[in-house]
C-alpha cells in the first residue's frame, strides 16, 4: 500500500507544482498548488500541507480548499489549514 501511494504522490507531483507555505495567523497556513484540474490542484495542496505539519509532529487540519482559479494555464486552489497535535 505504501509503495501505491508514493507512486500515486510521484505522478500527482510531477503533473502539478506548489507554493511555499504561508502563515496566515499563529496557527493557520495556506498553500497554492497549479495542476491542469481542480482535483488534482487540491491533491497536490493537501499532500503538501499533510506534509508540512508531519514534519512538525503534527497532523494537519484543512479549513478550506478553494475554488480553484483558471484565467490561463493550469488550475490554482489554495487550500488554509492548520497544523494539530496528535
Amino acid at each position: 500500500m505504501r509503495r501505491i501511494t508514493l507512486v500515486g504522490i510521484l505522478l500527482l507531483a510531477a503533473c502539478s507544482s506548489y507554493g511555499h507555505v504561508i502563515p496566515m495567523s499563529d496557527t493557520r497556513y495556506a498553500i497554492t498548488a497549479s495542476a491542469q484540474s481542480r482535483m488534482d490542484a487540491a491533491e497536490s495542496a493537501g499532500a503538501r500541507a499533510e506534509d508540512f505539519c508531519a514534519d512538525r509532529g503534527e497532523r494537519v487540519h484543512i479549513f478550506d480548499i478553494g475554488n480553484g482559479t483558471r484565467f490561463t494555464g493550469p488550475t490554482q486552489v489554495t487550500v488554509v489549514f492548520t497544523c494539530l497535535t496528535p
